[in-house]
């Protein structure tokens, strides 16, 4: 069940991160406050992504 539950939970942080990197300029140079704002989400939604990958098994890649 936990297993089910982490798989669940990367599908749809991995749909919501698409979509925020899709529709959002990440670095702003006119506005560093909110480029600073999403550069901390990225990461912190990669470390939770790792961690999710972690528990359902997938490897992580460093580079495509």
């Amino acid at each position: 069940l936990n297993r089910l539950f982490a798989i669940l939970a990367t599908i749809i942080l991995v749909h919501i991160i698409h979509q925020f990197y899709k529709n959002c300029h990440i670095i702003d140079e006119k506005e560093p406050k909110t480029t600073q704002a999403r550069l901390l989400l990225v990461e912190t939604a990669k470390s939770v992504l790792e961690r999710l990958f972690e528990v359902i098994g997938i490897e992580k890649i460093e580079k495509l």
